[in-house]
């Protein structure tokens, strides 16, 4: 009796552990994905995290991080394309992020090559947006079946040109380039905010009267 007594025991004890490795090995596989660090200014108390096909920008005090903003991209933003940096736009020092994402996208029915570049400028002293901009070149592809029956089909190409193409220039001007031509913006210091510049309309001479 004391035998059958400690063999039930010891099998109760063993479905025990195996119910307990059990759980512990479903925890890990579902264990949330951790953030990646793009960048690092420690002068500025900056960092740049990856996670969830966001960018999260943090100011960072000791272990305590505020997020400054967030970015939502289409495809994971990796290290080595993205970029931070102060630049000087007239006596005001700025601060800016850019990143590129590489589009690489292959399913069943759509296929796209091609790039976004994202721009972010902020003035960190007031926590403020000052210039954002977001472009996208690529060619695109898309099979389309004509019946539910999938027994014909076309294929949809076309190339996607959205936003407009972000330069900075040497003086901390900014150039945003699209299909309808570019615009040139300039720091505002009063305004804090970029501003357009609009061409110096040309002087037209008045046309002689003919006696």
């Amino acid at each position: 009796m004391k035998n059958a007594l400690l063999a039930i025991c010891f099998i109760l004890i063993g479905n025990v552990a195996i119910a307990q490795k059990k759980k512990s090995t479903a925890k890990s596989k579902t264990a949330a994905p951790k953030a990646v660090i793009l960048a690092k200014d420690e002068s500025n108390n900056l960092q740049a995290e990856y996670l969830n096909q966001k960018i999260y920008i943090y100011l960072t005090n000791g272990a305590k991080k505020d997020t400054l903003f967030t970015r939502k991209t289409e495809v994971a933003v990796q290290a080595d394309n993205f970029k931070m940096n102060e630049i000087k736009c007239g006596n005001k020092n700025l601060y800016m992020f850019a990143w590129e994402e590489t589009l690489n996208k292959k399913s069943e029915l759509i296929t796209e090559n091609g790039k976004v570049n994202g721009t972010d400028i902020w003035d960190l002293e007031n926590k403020k947006n000052v210039l954002s901009n977001r472009q996208k070149v690529s060619n695109y592809e898309e099979k389309r079946y004509l019946s539910r029956h999938k027994d014909a089909s076309e294929t949809i190409s076309k190339k996607i040109n959205e936003g407009r193409l972000f330069t900075l220039l040497t003086n901390g001007d900014v150039t945003l380039t699209g299909k309808n031509g570019s615009d040139k913006y300039t720091y505002n210091a009063e305004e804090n905010e970029f501003k357009l510049v609009k061409p110096t309309p040309k002087k037209t001479t008045p046309a002689k009267r003919k006696r």
